[in-house]
This record gives C-alpha cells, structure tokens and sequence, in this order.
C-alpha cells in the first residue's frame, strides 16, 4: 500500500461556515464515492454494497445467526443508515431508499439473537429512512400525495415499535409527522368546520355519496 498525502485535497477543501461538507465524487471509472469533510480529515463511503467497502455480513456469515453475526449485523445496519441520510442530503432518494431496505434487512436478520434494544433502534431508523427517502422521491416529482403515503407508512411501521406514550414522545414519529404537516394544505378552523358540518348534515339526509367525498376532502387536509 502506498502512502497518499491528503494535504492537497484539505488545503483545496477548507471548512467554514459557508463551505460544504459533503460531496458526490466520480472517480473516473465508472465508480462513484461520497466524500465528507470532518474537522479531522476526510471520510470516504462507497456508493455501491457496503459504505466502507468490505463484504456485506449476507455474504460471508452462516446460515444461522449467532450472538457474532448480529452483533456484525447491526454495525452494518448502522453504516448504510448514516450513507442513507448523507445519500438524501445530496437528493440521491432511491440509493437510500436501498440503504433503508437494507437496514431493515439487517434487523430482520437478528431478530431473536440480537438485543430487543438495538434491533428496536435499527428497526426505527430504518422505517424512518425508508419513510423519507420514499416521501422526498415523491415530493421531487410533485407528488404529494405519494409523499403523505409514504410518510403515513413510516408512522405506521413506527407505531408497531412502541407503545402510545413512547410513540408519542417519539422523535422519529416528530420528525415525521413535521414532513407531514409541511404537505397537508391547511385551512382556517372556521372552513374545516363548516366541511365537517357539510358531512353532518349529509349523513342525516342518507346523501351518503356526498358524504363520501366530503369525507376524504377533510382525510386530505
């Protein structure tokens, strides 16, 4: 192996506040890499299988998963969760749509060998993940609708980990539902009641076709 100075690339590549930290590299044959800055040097992720290059643990494990595969299983759920956020940041939505799968892959694995804490952990980031990564691909293509699916989804997966206060409390379950706020058009308390009181009075004229439409107008907002 041969020694590589980095001065180059640290002097060409300052931190500051109004510098990126991250960045797509293509290195010229064909494969790609991400590039962060840190204030103590540089890391490199692969964009292709595992982010620090090595052997995914589906490839070189046993069939059956001991307390050492899991333990290796979630380190690799944890790597492709931080490449996933670092892939949405730069707006690569079905690379970390991958990298979400995968850590729900990586949980899946455990199950049953690995701490319910970790497993818990690695599952809620990578529902969470899989939610936005899904929700920001719809969102690119002006599909809101898809997006508030998506996001909806996401709650859903996350409401089966927790029970209601922790759910609550929850700050995947925030972060997801500030997504979802930020879709929803909001009107005035005064126009959603008067929706809700157009329902009303539909259901007691048996108008149950209006009633329908005007249900999934006030599901909509």
């Amino acid at each position: 192996m041969s020694d590589i100075d980095l001065s180059t690339i640290f002097s060409q590549w300052p931190l500051g506040p109004d510098q990126e930290v991250l960045r797509l590299v293509d290195l010229g044959d064909g494969r790609q890499v991400i590039h962060v800055r840190i204030e103590m040097g540089l890391v490199q992720l692969e964009i292709d299988g595992r982010p620090d290059g090595l052997p995914s643990v589906f490839t070189t494990s046993q069939t059956i998963v001991d307390q050492d595969t899991a333990e290796r299983l979630m380190h690799e759920a944890s790597l492709h969760d931080y490449r996933g956020h670092l892939l949405l940041t730069l707006g690569c939505h079905a690379a970390a749509l991958r990298d979400a799968e995968h850590v729900i892959r990586c949980a899946k694995a455990a199950i049953g060998v690995a701490a319910t804490s970790a497993l818990d952990d690695a599952r809620r980031r990578g529902f969470t993940l899989r939610a936005r990564a899904a929700a920001e691909a719809a969102i690119a293509t002006g599909r809101k609708d898809l997006a508030r699916e998506a996001i909806s989804r996401g709650l859903t997966d996350l409401a089966e980990l927790a029970d209601q206060d922790q759910y609550e409390t929850c700050n995947e379950v925030m972060l997801l539902r500030g997504m979802r706020d930020v879709l929803t058009p909001q009107l005035p308390s005064s126009q959603r009641e008067e929706l809700r009181q157009r329902l009303r009075d539909a259901v007691e004229r048996e108008n149950y076709e209006l009633a329908a439409i005007l249900r999934n107008e006030l599901r909509q907002l």
